[in-house]
């Protein structure tokens, strides 16, 4: 009789483990679209080591610096529902750009997705933000008027 549970626990063991590596090796979309929509998902339900599989190495990094500082906030408060209402994808070589139309608490806005092809796998990369003079000052400005300190701007 001991003989059949040991057995037992390592059948079901065995299952276990086999349903778990099914779910790692499960097939990733493959092109910018499918992966920019299901990297944004997972983004959305703050399934962040969902995403880091359709990500590289350097957005990676950046995904855990924005899994730390919402981890502090209630899981409720981080949940969106992206909707993509155009995603136009241009693809040159290992490299793709998608510009997208999305809404989310009903509010539309644009946004880029970088995508590097490694290894035969498209990946969301990190863009660098660029500097926009115009809209840091107008926002020191907006910070200088809710703190009723004169603007420094010079008529």
């Amino acid at each position: 009789m001991r003989n059949y549970y040991f057995l037992f626990v390592f059948i079901f063991l065995s299952v276990s483990c086999a349903n778990e590596t099914n779910q790692l090796n499960e097939a990733l979309p493959n092109t910018p679209e499918a992966v920019v929509r299901s990297y944004q998902a997972y983004l959305d339900k703050n399934e962040f080591e969902k995403a880091k599989r359709l990500s590289t190495e350097a957005e990676k990094k950046r995904l855990d610096a924005i899994f730390n500082i919402i981890s502090t906030e209630p899981s409720d408060s981080t949940i969106f529902n992206t909707i993509f209402l155009e995603i136009n994808c241009i693809t040159n070589k290992n490299k793709a750009l998608c510009a997208c139309l999305v809404e989310d608490f009903e509010e539309k806005y644009r946004d880029t997705f970088h995508l590097l092809k490694l290894k035969g796998q498209w990946l969301v990369d990190v863009t660098e933000d660029k500097f926009n003079i115009e809209s840091d000052v107008m926002f020191d400005d907006f910070i200088k008027d809710m703190m009723n300190e004169p603007s420094s701007e010079k008529d």
